[in-house]
């Protein structure tokens, strides 16, 4: 399934002599959207719409919900979401400053309903506009390769979309995950590099960077490397902190360089922070990767008594 990108501007109200910050019923319902309850987030884009009925936003955020629904599903449950979404697209795609962004989402449609040929006619034409940048149509065709196998296609329409807009950040976090699943470590960190120093806040590529640096670390053994591995992953964390996949890193970095405390209470906290949603959302099994958790850690209590002692004099 393609991962639909959800952009949305932060409209928050204030409201109440003591300050407190009430959201609408469009932010509520992105916000359901983003925790993965589709059918509560529906109910606030509706109520969103009541008000201003032709809120393209509204109706390109109902349309992923209905989308999203409709990959769920199988048969004709499937085909009504799939309608659905088509419908409020549409809807969307009638606002001129909506158009590019759902013609896009209508064509990954299409693809998820099995007319993929049709999707792919539709995206070869297409350059995007000041609304989705002009590689957006390059980049939808990339994910689409990437689903079906197609590697050397995607990644041909990853550079493409660089071709279009340099240093595009999801078309360089896109390429260099590619090029990180096929071993070419050392060309995706040439590509990540400037990409960082543009989008200095952009958590994928550096979660993407640190990755690259403790995969040679492992390689090699080396402190030095371990040393740089945990250095790339401490700046992921001080433009990203709170994040548990940073503090996963974090702890398997310390871990190799014998500072169990510090390697514990990092996975912890990874443990405490991540969600199975969030572990979904970014790749991973959440079974498998609580477990591969709970293996570090049973390794690393039996170390804490000497680390403890050692510690007190």
């Amino acid at each position: 399934m393609i991962v639909l990108l959800l952009a949305v501007a932060l409209l928050l109200g204030a409201c109440g002599s003591d300050g407190a910050v009430v959201k609408n019923a469009y932010m509520r319902g992105v916000d359901h959207h983003d925790d993965g309850l589709y059918h509560e987030a529906i109910r606030e884009y509706q109520a969103a719409l009541g008000d201003e009925p032709e809120d393209h936003r509204a109706w390109f955020n109902l349309g992923l919900c209905y989308h999203e629904l409709a990959n769920a599903s199988e048969g004709e449950e499937a085909a009504a979401w799939f309608a659905k979404a088509g419908a409020a697209y549409e809807r969307a795609a009638a606002n001129e400053a909506g158009r590019s962004r759902a013609e896009l989402a209508r064509a990954r449609l299409l693809w998820d309903s099995g007319r993929t040929e049709e999707a792919m006619g539709m995206l070869k034409g297409m350059v995007g506009d000041d609304a989705v940048g002009a590689g957006a149509p390059a980049l939808t065709l990339a994910s689409m390769h990437l689903n079906a196998g197609r590697r050397s296609e995607a990644e041909a329409e990853y550079r493409r979309a660089l071709a279009l807009e340099e240093n595009e950040q999801t078309a360089v976090a896109g390429l260099a995950a590619l090029l990180v699943t096929a071993g070419r470590d050392a060309e995706a960190a040439a590509i990540l590099d400037p990409a960082i120093g543009t989008h200095r806040y952009n958590l994928t590529l550096r979660v993407l960077r640190a990755g690259i640096s403790e995969r040679r670390a492992e390689g090699s053994r080396s402190e030095d490397d371990w040393k740089e591995a945990l250095h790339t992953w401490e700046q992921a964390e001080a433009f990203a902190a709170g994040d548990w996949e940073i503090a996963a890193g974090l702890a398997r970095c310390s871990a190799a360089l014998g500072d169990t405390v510090r390697a514990v209470r990092y996975y912890w906290y990874a443990t405490d922070a991540a969600s199975d949603h969030a572990l979904i959302k970014r790749g991973y099994d959440p079974g498998a990767w609580r477990a591969g958790i709970r293996k570090q850690l049973l390794g690393l209590y039996l170390r804490l008594p000497a680390t403890i002692e050692s510690a007190g004099g």
